[in-house]
């Protein structure tokens, strides 16, 4: 027996225009426009990826590639901040 292709679950994806400011806004937009202007369509949805990244430097964080050292940092103000932040538990720590 030979195997078949069956295509299933068929949708359609629309992009807003990347000139704009705030994409969830126009995503919003588009949404309104749809649905008060074409017929045939069950549900609209809108859907977006998270990035994780660092606040200091902005880039994408990645649990595996830690550039300074063994403190489980992004880059070195990171690695300052999670430096201050175990000071501040050990301190509270020895309070206790």
């Amino acid at each position: 027996m030979a195997k078949k292709r069956k295509e299933t679950n068929y949708r359609l994806v629309v992009y807003p225009d990347s000139w704009r400011k705030d994409d969830s806004y126009a995503c919003e937009e588009l949404k309104k426009d749809i649905e008060r202007h074409v017929d045939g369509f069950s549900n609209i949805e809108i859907n977006s990826d998270t990035i994780h990244y660092c606040e200091f430097c902005k880039t994408e964080w990645s649990d595996e590639e830690m550039n300074d050292g063994d403190v489980g940092a992004c880059c070195k103000r990171d690695a300052e901040s999670v430096e201050e932040l175990h000071r501040l538990a050990q301190k509270k720590a020895e309070k206790k």
